[in-house]
């Protein structure tokens, strides 16, 4: 461990022999006696001093006093003061140099231990206070973010960037009155906050509020406060942040966000209205689509009627004539009566695609309400006029709406046409059945399938199904 270094500046050579061997004995290193202030400021520059032991009458032209007060001013050492002088003049001008400590000769060991080392170790925490304030300051002077100090609400301190957001000179803005730099909405907020943090009460220790710039703008600043002890007195301490921009932003957040709330209930409120009058239109339109449909169904039933009772009729009376016709020319033995008979096979002919026509397209009136008859003449007509097995089951079923019926077996009837002409099935099956309030109707065969292109519902026999079971309030599912 390096031994501490004290310089001896006095013109006694035996008292300087003396010092210097006690201060050995202490574990202390004297590296060199000086008995004039010129040499003293040379040995501090030539050697690394820790402590100078000056007296205050030295030979030459300056004394003991006037050397410390030129060595301090090269350098920060410590000096102690060796004399035999006490008078109150002597003692004034060595105050002026602030000794660490102050000998009368003739001194004790005792007495030199005790002062040297309070001196060194008042010395160290003086550095260490000293360095630490300097550290404090760099760091206080280079923020980018204001530092006050207020006393009794006077500011008292203030870095660069406190002055330069608010617009003051250091020299302006020392000595103003805190309510000075603030607006007047806030200042009863601030006043409270700023009395409650120097009374210890809790207090928010972060918060907003505007100030005055010297150039008469506002600024929006960010104040965080606390309470310290400076130069021993209780002050508060307060970072301060410019955020102006922020606030600025804020704002046009803000205005911008109520623009596009203000264009979005708009723009609902337009949507809204447009459902309305679509949910409306799509109402009006399925009315008028079911009515079609029924329409349609009376109009097919009519035309069945009309091709039944009319063309049906007038077919037989042909028939009947022509197979009289023929009787007759056959009994005449005439030629024309082989052609006669074709034309009565004809018209027999024609009777039966008339009949097959008017079951598959125009069930009879007395069948329109009961879904169970229908289905039962499908299936039968199926497997009468296909060949193919068509079996219909059921379990008990009542349909009191009569669109209702003929939209199923439309269904149905759609379906089964659909397996015959695409499917090549070899048995197709019908089932219906009700549980409580749920019909279901299932057409299934076992064919080779409904192929993808169908299977997306593109096909038109499937939308009429689909859109049948829509009319009726139905799902449709296909697999």
């Amino acid at each position: 461990m390096k031994k501490i270094q004290i310089l001896i500046v006095e013109d006694n050579s035996i008292i300087s022999k003396d010092v210097q061997m006690v201060l050995e004995q202490m574990g202390y290193s004297v590296p060199c006696m000086v008995t004039t202030g010129s040499d003293a400021i040379e040995a501090v520059l030539a050697n690394s001093i820790d402590l100078v032991l000056m007296d205050i009458v030295l030979q030459g032209a300056m004394d003991g006093i006037e050397t410390a007060g030129r060595i301090q001013s090269i350098c920060k050492i410590p000096v102690v003061y060796l004399t035999s002088h006490t008078d109150e003049a002597t003692l004034k001008r060595a105050k002026i140099t602030a000794p660490y400590g102050y000998l009368v000769k003739p001194v004790s060991e005792s007495e030199i231990r005790s002062t040297i080392e309070m001196a060194i170790c008042r010395f160290k925490m003086e550095s260490e206070l000293r360095e630490s304030e300097e550290k404090y300051s760099v760091l206080v002077e280079t923020a980018q973010d204001g530092v006050v100090i207020v006393h009794d609400e006077v500011i008292i301190f203030a870095n660069n960037a406190m002055t330069k957001i608010i617009g003051y000179s250091e020299e302006e803005f020392i000595g103003m009155h805190i309510m000075d730099t603030v607006v007047p909405e806030y200042r009863q907020m601030v006043a409270e906050r700023h009395k409650a943090l120097m009374s210890g009460k809790p207090t928010l220790a972060t918060f907003e509020f505007e100030i005055l710039c010297k150039d008469g703008n506002t600024k929006f600043i960010e104040l965080s406060a606390g309470r310290i002890k400076y130069k021993g007195n209780p002050d508060s301490m307060g970072i301060v942040r410019d955020i102006t921009e922020r606030k600025n932003t804020e704002e046009e957040l803000k205005l911008h966000r109520e623009q596009l709330a203000a264009l979005v209930e708009e723009r609902t409120s337009e949507l809204t209205e447009a459902n309305k009058l679509l949910e409306q239109e799509i109402a009006e339109r399925k009315v008028l689509e079911k009515a079609i449909l029924e329409i349609e169904e009376r109009e097919l039933c009519r035309i069945g009627s009309e091709l039944h009772d009319g063309l049906g009729q007038l077919l037989t009376a042909v028939s009947l004539k022509t197979h009289s016709l023929a009787e007759e020319l056959n009994e005449q033995s005439m030629p024309e009566a082989e052609s006669v008979e074709r034309i009565t096979f004809l018209i027999d002919k024609a009777k039966e695609q008339l009949r097959l026509l008017m079951q598959g397209n125009f069930p009879m009136e007395k069948n329109q309400k009961n879904i169970i008859l229908l289905l039962e003449e499908l299936s039968s007509r199926v497997t009468r006029d296909y060949k193919l097995p068509c079996k219909f089951t059921y379990k008990s079923v009542s349909i009191k709406h009569e669109a209702s019926v003929m939209h199923l077996y439309r269904i149905a009837q759609e379906a089964v046409t659909n397996a015959l002409r695409h499917a090549e099935p070899e048995r197709i099956e019908i089932d219906v059945a009700q549980e409580k309030n749920l019909i279901s109707l299932t057409v299934s065969d076992n064919g080779k399938g409904i192929s993808k292109k169908h299977n997306n519902g593109t096909g038109m026999g499937l939308k009429i199904m689909q859109y049948r079971a829509n009319m009726i309030g139905a799902s449709f599912n296909i697999s």
